[in-house]
Order: structure tokens, then C-alpha cells, then sequence
């Protein structure tokens, strides 16, 4: 396999204050049409990236770790635990 790096970044929930301002950039897919969801998604990952973990995401990060970063920060943030892993 290709270089595998351990990224530990801890999750956390986003405040009341951070989930408003995402909401107001339109990056909560929980309130865009179902046609613009993609968008909405795209967008919410980037703005809990760029916003919630400035400077922990490395550019050489698998976008695919910083994806689940993201969504696991707005599962939380919605009371939705993601599954521990051991």
C-alpha cells in the first residue's frame, strides 16, 4: 500500500454560533433541496475543514480521512454518535 499516515484529529460537536454561520454560507444539507444536496455536502466539508480544523488538515491528508472528519463533526453536531473504533 501507499504511504499510510496516521491522522489523529480529534472530533468534536459544532457550537450553536458555528452551525449558524454554516447555515447562513447554505452549507447545512439538511435544509437545500434534494437537487442541491451534492452542492450542499461539497460545501459543508470544505467549510467544517477550512473553519473547525484550520491548520490540523494537511494537504497531503487522504481526502477521504478529512471527508470523514467533516461528516462525523455534522453527525455529532446533530447527536448522531459515529461508531467507535478500537
Amino acid at each position: 500500500m501507499a504511504d499510510e499516515k496516521k491522522h489523529i484529529i480529534p472530533i468534536r460537536s459544532l457550537t450553536v454560533k458555528e452551525m449558524r454561520e454554516l447555515r447562513k454560507a447554505g452549507y447545512d444539507p439538511a435544509f437545500v433541496d434534494r437537487d442541491e444536496s451534492a452542492a450542499a455536502t461539497t460545501g459543508m466539508v470544505d467549510w467544517i475543514l477550512d473553519n473547525i480544523y484550520a491548520g490540523q488538515i494537511a494537504d497531503d491528508m487522504p481526502y477521504s480521512e478529512a471527508f470523514r472528519i467533516a461528516t462525523d463533526t455534522y453527525a455529532m453536531t446533530y447527536g448522531r454518535e459515529t461508531e467507535v473504533k478500537n
